[in-house]
Parts: C-alpha cells; sequence; structure tokens
C-alpha cells in the first residue's frame, strides 16, 4: 500500500473510533466498549505489519504475542506508577491471547473497510 493509502486508512480508523468514542459516552446497559485499548491494539498491528511482522489473528502468532507482551508491559507500568484505583478491574488483569486474538480480528474487519473504502475513492481527502 501506498503512503498516501496508508494515510487515508489512518484517517478513516481514526474517524470510526472517534464514532465509537461518541457512542460509548451513550448511557447503555452492560459494559462500555474498551475503544482505547482497541485503538492501541490497531496502532501496534499498523506499526508491527509495517516492520514487517506479518498481520495474523491466531493466538500463536508473533503479532499476537508481540501485542500481548506490550499491552502487559502497559499495564504494569500503570500499576507500579500507582494509577491501580483508577484502573478499573478489568484494566489490572493480564490480557490474553484470547483477548489480543478478538481485537485482531476486529482490527482485521477495519482494515478491510478502510482498504475498500480508500480503493474505491469512497473515502479520501
Amino acid at each position: 500500500m501506498t503512503h498516501d493509502g496508508r494515510i487515508r486508512r489512518r484517517r478513516f480508523r481514526d474517524g470510526v473510533f472517534s464514532a465509537l468514542t461518541q457512542a460509548s459516552k451513550e448511557p447503555v446497559r452492560g459494559q462500555p466498549l474498551m475503544v482505547d485499548r482497541f485503538r492501541a491494539v490497531a496502532e501496534m498491528a499498523e506499526e508491527l505489519a509495517a516492520r514487517g511482522i506479518p498481520f495474523a489473528t491466531c493466538r500463536n502468532s508473533r503479532m499476537n504475542k508481540e501485542i500481548r507482551k506490550r499491552l502487559n508491559e502497559d499495564v504494569r507500568k500503570r500499576l507500579n506508577e500507582g494509577h491501580a484505583v483508577s484502573i478499573g478491574k478489568s484494566g489490572r488483569r493480564q490480557i490474553k491471547a484470547g483477548a489480543v486474538e478478538s481485537w485482531l480480528k476486529k482490527v482485521a474487519a477495519l482494515r478491510s473497510i478502510s482498504d475498500h473504502f480508500v480503493e474505491m475513492g469512497l473515502y479520501g481527502d
């Protein structure tokens, strides 16, 4: 994909995450969406793919392992800084391969949709 295509994909993805953030602010039953973590996984996946790690969603893939390692390091860092009270219970737990696999499947769907809109010229400047 060209540099311009990556920029358009990123803008499309940012628009989707902005819409999800806006939707998560509305009162709804159940748990709120983890938009920030989903956004972080998407950004890490794009960065790793740009560095040459193949995009894969399965639990044993290199991408899954690398993202899981980074997310767990981030959780440990926030806990060591004393944010344990402000972080919810789900934010303090160790992230497992199944959770990353689920997020990566959503990222794959988002990439597919954004590529489709960018290639068709429906989403541009």
